[in-house]
């Protein structure tokens, strides 16, 4: 049955009804919250705190969006990717394809915690990967946390956990659920048993959230000044030991949402910008095996939290060279804004880099399911390279050839992904390969595909073979 989104409408009075709601939003955190065990049995590895569903839209919610469930795909390092197309956005602004993670089962045995650490419920695994109760088609309402970070895997599309794993099924909102179970056990302002109507829900849910502080972004200028200005420190550092290396942790540090990082003491030599003190001692987090104990470098960087001594990059090309201090210096004092930006020389190693003579790219293949993933990489770091767009075709370059086993031209299965989702700027940070295509009712696969990409005047083939 075809559904009707009824239009959103922000207004509390939406919500006088038959269904329980608080005259006020204070009484949400101070309720006692519920203590009945969720499972037992096993020997705890993890604890999470208990929140019940209001909690979890004021604590953890930087997104809400009203979206149909498009499909999933169970990732190599046990995390599950669900994809949906937004309809509507209640808080926030996503792009109109979004992607939501969710570990479900992978951390085995969890604690429920409340506020006070007394345990008041278990989670058990069941070893196999549970999937959320999502039907392709439908249509949901979704509170959302952000994943804001210059580490990510795909810089152009919006990444998002779920928020306890909040599903607000539209279609049947008794039948929405959250992490701990049915919201309807877990609220403590709304009567999800009750006849709610859309209006009702979708503004509690905006009258709850509307007020949370937005996530900051990170920087995705690509010129030095852009960086500067923008990022709240500036600092000198000389890199001490490492707190881990990437090349030391399980799958090479990286997951299927961040590439590889290593992660560095480093003292505060001298503060260009930020109110860090000379002598702080801090730990940065470093695109891997760009960094080396003993080097000096200049990061643009942020708190992981306030207050905290873990810092992070603001953007993907935040470390320089010591022999840019007095370019960088010059920006800070004049506070360079002007309409032509300076590009940013490219550090060594770059995190992000272009093709450089001597400098070799790769391709790296993961089978995701209906498609082939290839990520390009340089040097031995995952990183978009430049190949060249050829209009008005989104998904085609002359860089690329794909030639199926009978010598057919095989590039309508091929999604070029570019940085930004801005094929004119040239660059791709990975390549979409569908294992079948659908056309007009008429379904085709391939075999074998041998896909060739030159870049930088450089070659890479590779063969993919389709079972």
């Amino acid at each position: 049955m075809k559904m009707t989104i009824v239009p959103l409408i922000i207004t509390t009075a939406l919500l006088i009804s038959a269904c329980n709601v608080p005259d006020s939003y204070s009484e949400i955190t101070q309720n006692t919250q519920p203590t009945s065990s969720i499972s037992r049995g096993g020997m705890p590895i993890a604890s999470i705190p208990y929140r019940t569903f209001e909690r979890a839209l004021l604590e953890l919610t930087t997104d809400v969006v009203i979206a149909q469930y498009v499909g999933c795909s169970i990732l190599e390092i046990e995390l599950i990717e669900y994809e949906f197309i937004v309809i509507d956005r209640v808080l926030g602004n996503t792009t109109d394809s979004i992607f939501v993670y969710d570990h479900s089962n992978v951390l085995t045995n969890i604690l429920l915690v409340d506020s006070d650490g007394e345990v008041i419920g278990e989670l058990i695994d069941d070893s196999e990967p549970e999937l959320l109760p999502l039907s392709p088609g439908s249509i949901y309402l979704l509170p959302l946390n952000r994943i804001s970070t210059a580490y990510a895997r795909r810089m152009h599309d919006d990444l998002f956990w779920f928020s306890s794993q909040i599903v607000i099924d539209l279609n049947d909102i008794a039948n929405s659920t959250m992490r701990f179970g049915s919201l309807s056990e877990h609220s403590t302002g709304f009567d999800f048993s009750c006849n709610a109507t859309q209006e009702q829900i979708i503004a509690y849910v905006y009258d709850l959230t509307k007020n949370n502080p937005p996530i900051r972004g990170i920087i995705r200028s690509p010129y030095i000044n852009d960086i500067i200005n923008v990022s709240p420190h500036v600092v000198v550092i000389e890199i001490g030991e490492p707190r881990f290396l990437a090349s030391e942790l399980e799958h090479g540090g990286g997951s299927d949402i961040d590439v590889a990082t290593d992660s560095y003491y480093a003292t505060v030599n001298r503060v260009l910008k930020g109110t860090l003190q000379v002598g702080d001692e801090i730990e940065i987090n470093f695109f891997a095996e760009t960094v080396f104990t003993g080097e000096q470098h200049i990061v643009a960087i942020e708190p992981f939290n306030p207050g905290s001594i873990w810092f992070n990059f603001t953007s993907r090309n935040s470390l320089f060279r010591i022999d840019q201090l007095d370019e960088i210096m010059e920006i800070i004092e004049t506070g360079n804004d002007t309409d032509d930006p300076i590009e940013i020389p490219s550090p060594t190693p770059d995190p992000t880099p272009t093709i450089q003579p001597g400098l070799m790219f790769s391709l790296n293949t993961q089978d995701i399911g209906d498609q082939f993933r290839i990520w390009t990489r340089v040097g031995r770091v995952n990183a978009a390279i430049p190949i060249t767009y050829t209009p008005p075709d989104h998904d085609n370059s002359v860089d690329i050839t794909v030639i199926d086993q009978n010598g057919n031209d095989a590039m309508s299965f091929v999604k070029i992904n570019w940085v930004n989702d801005r094929p004119q700027d040239g660059m791709v940070s990975y390549f979409d390969i569908a294992k079948t295509l659908t056309v007009a009712g008429v379904t085709t696969t391939w075999v074998k595909i041998d896909f060739t990409v030159t870049s930088g005047g450089q070659i890479v083939e590779l063969s993919l073979t389709n079972n």
